[in-house]
């Protein structure tokens, strides 16, 4: 089912919820599936999908919501001259699950990919990808990715 920007599988348990950060459209169409040779059966298919020239991207969520409670938000990301950067440059996206948050920093084709640093929640970091772990209270740990 669709319902506030997301999709979630609609079973009895153990549900699928995938969440884009941003606003896109989601449709859903009749399909097909094979679960084993010479099987067919019907389902549905979902598509995510934004019209936008340029360059885009599409960040998602895909969590369990009976076995976890996560809210998220998108936060910005500055330069180390602590100019505000634009989503085509680097985005930022932190969860919070229970006593834990994280923050997914990504820089995309950005005229300061050459330097690698940038501000996130009043942090500078270096890489492409890196995500910032924090428990509640706690000291942050950056796990560069790329």
């Amino acid at each position: 089912q669709i319902k506030d920007n997301s999709l979630s599988t609609t079973y009895r348990n153990q549900n699928l919820n995938i969440k884009p950060v941003k606003n896109v459209e989601i449709k859903l169409s009749d399909s097909w599936y094979s679960p084993e040779y010479n099987l067919k059966s019907e389902s549905k298919r979902a598509e995510f999908s934004k019209k936008y020239t340029g360059f885009t991207s599409l960040i998602s969520l895909l969590y369990f919501p009976e076995e976890i409670d996560i809210s998220y938000k998108k936060i910005p990301v500055y330069n180390r001259k602590n100019e505000l950067l634009t989503d085509k440059d680097a985005e930022a996206v932190t969860l919070q699950l229970k006593n834990k948050e994280y923050t997914l920093f990504v820089a995309y084709n950005s005229p300061y990919i050459a330097n690698h640093f940038f501000k996130v929640n009043d942090f500078i970091i270096h890489g492409e990808v890196v995500l910032l772990e924090k428990e509640i209270g706690g000291e942050i740990e950056v796990k560069v990715i790329k």
